[in-house]
């Protein structure tokens, strides 16, 4: 049996009901519609809030946070979060509150409701799974990051590699590289500009650290998901060279975007971009993302538990940082970063506890409600509208939500603002279509990014 987290109804007329997690999500509880564990508009529930609580579940991990409630979420009887009662829900959204992590035979109390929790830890055996280099020193537990300068630390990588001071053999992919500057910072690494001495090609080479440290298995899930990015190859997204593992880190070779990332250039001008800058560059990621949500993948885990193939792969964290741009014959050229590369640190355990808003206050902004509240399902549509608030960012230079608060509770309880309040030149047919993209108060409008791009190529007279 896999490591597990298991909650168990005490009591009420749900007592003796157990819901079990043995794979990465985010529940919510409450009575509404799109609660994970919904409980009935009856008299018995009726001080518990719509959306009461947020659980954050990476086995045997697992926190929780009050999402505002009315009536106050506890933990072995001591309170972690309650609105104010003079606050409206809406109002309560400017709060913050806490994540609090659980331990095995907590107690939640959600108003009289009573949910224990039990986590299980099993070390899971090994699949059969063979990556493209020899990496299988399986045995212990994956190495504490290491201490000090990273970048320092990577060089020493490299040297070792030039002088042949019997090298690790799953180094050898970076074998002749030297590293010349560092090209971005993020929550669990760095991403260099590396060099080829001898053919003096560049390539990023990007280093990320688990948040903990974790069994062999992770580390063998996490690269098994990488290795299904490397058959991604598109004009329009980023292409993963090659892939390794040494000394507790984490390494990838990438192809090098000189320009920078789409952060970066918006930076360079202090209005909105056109309409027709914005769409150069967005109709490109559309076409990365649908031939991206159609590919076949290699290693997908089935329902027996075995590997085989499977059609398309969900970005789930598109955002202009994560667009990087290229420069061909005085042309933009932009291109999907990270594809599969972050998602799949987070699905193998390896980011800690960090999906519910920790590491996360630049990707909530392009964050669909649809995303959180059904976090471990993500469909492609997900993507779509991520890219729907990359273009709304372009040609506005704000979010589509206003967030002030609580960013989770900002997506969870407030509508994107229709684009014409923040831009008046945009014409109506456009501002329709945009629009439509990014009402996520229910099913989302567009399922496709082909369907999407369609619609903003009519609707802007291209």
């Amino acid at each position: 049996m896999p490591t597990s987290i298991t909650l168990s109804f005490l009591n009420s007329s749900h007592q003796g009901q157990a819901h079990t997690y043995t794979e990465r999500t985010i529940c919510l509880i409450g009575r509404g519609d799109d609660c994970d564990i919904q409980l009935p508009t009856t008299k018995e529930f009726s001080a518990i809030s719509r959306r009461h609580c947020l659980l954050n579940i990476n086995p045997p991990q697992i926190t929780i946070r009050d999402l505002g409630s009315k009536s106050g979420t506890y933990i072995n009887e001591q309170k972690i979060g309650q609105r104010p009662k003079h606050l409206s829900p809406e109002e309560a959204q400017k709060l913050s509150f806490i994540e609090t992590e659980l331990k095995d035979n907590d107690t939640i109390r959600i108003d009289t409701l009573l949910i224990q929790v039990t986590t299980t830890y099993t070390a899971p055996e090994s699949d059969t799974f063979q990556f493209s280099q020899a990496q299988q020193d399986e045995e212990a537990l994956i190495a504490a990051p290491p201490q000090g300068n990273l970048m320092d630390f990577v060089k020493g990588w490299l040297k070792k590699l030039i002088k042949g001071d019997d090298p690790d053999p799953s180094l050898l992919p970076i074998h002749g590289y030297y590293l010349s500057e560092v090209l971005g910072k993020g929550a669990f690494g760095e991403v260099y500009l590396a060099t080829h001495q001898k053919t003096q090609n560049q390539v990023a080479l990007k280093v990320m650290l688990p948040e903990v440290a974790n069994h062999p298995r992770q580390k063998e899930q996490f690269l098994r998901e990488v290795e299904n990015t490397k058959p991604l190859k598109h004009p329009n997204i980023v292409q993963l060279l090659d892939y390794g593992f040494s000394e507790g880190i984490f390494y990838f070779t990438l192809e090098y975007c000189e320009a920078g990332n789409l952060e970066q250039y918006l930076e360079k001008f202090t209005k909105p971009l056109t309409i027709k800058e914005a769409l150069s560059l967005i109709i490109p990621i559309l076409d990365g993302l649908h031939y991206a949500h159609a590919v076949e993948i290699p290693y997908v885990k089935q329902r027996d538990g075995g590997l085989g193939t499977a059609k398309g792969l969900v970005h789930r964290d598109l955002k202009p940082s994560n667009i990087l741009l290229t420069e061909k014959d005085g042309k933009l050229i932009s291109k999907i970063a990270d594809f599969g590369i972050a998602k799949a640190f987070d699905n193998a355990g390896l980011s800690g506890l960090s999906r519910s808003g920790q590491h996360l206050e630049g990707t909530f902004p392009f964050m669909s409600r649809a995303q959180v509240l059904h976090f471990k399902y993500a469909q492609p549509e997900i993507d779509v509208w991520a890219a729907a608030a990359c273009l709304y960012y372009l040609l506005t230079r704000k979010y589509p939500r206003d967030f002030g608060g609580d960013p989770l509770l900002t997506v969870l309880q407030t509508h994107p603002v229709p684009i014409q309040r923040r831009n008046t030149e945009i014409p109506d047919r456009l501002a329709i279509v945009i629009d439509q993209a990014l009402d996520d108060s229910g099913k989302l409008h567009f399922q496709t990014a082909l369907e999407f791009k369609q619609a903003l190529l009519k609707a802007s007279n291209q």
